[in-house]
């Protein structure tokens, strides 16, 4: 997401707009589901090796 910024006197945020549609990310029809999700913590520490 992003928004245009007007600084001056008085702080103004325009209205938020979509940078890219996030596709695979997020369960969007509703239903549940028995996918473990996995989520790899301080990955930048394996391109050291």
């Amino acid at each position: 997401m992003s928004v245009d910024v007007e600084l001056g006197a008085k702080f103004r945020a325009g209205v938020p707009k979509s940078l890219f549609q996030a596709r695979g990310l997020a369960n969007t029809t509703g239903e549940a589901t028995e996918s473990p999700l996995t989520v790899l913590l301080n990955w930048t520490s394996a391109l050291k090796k």
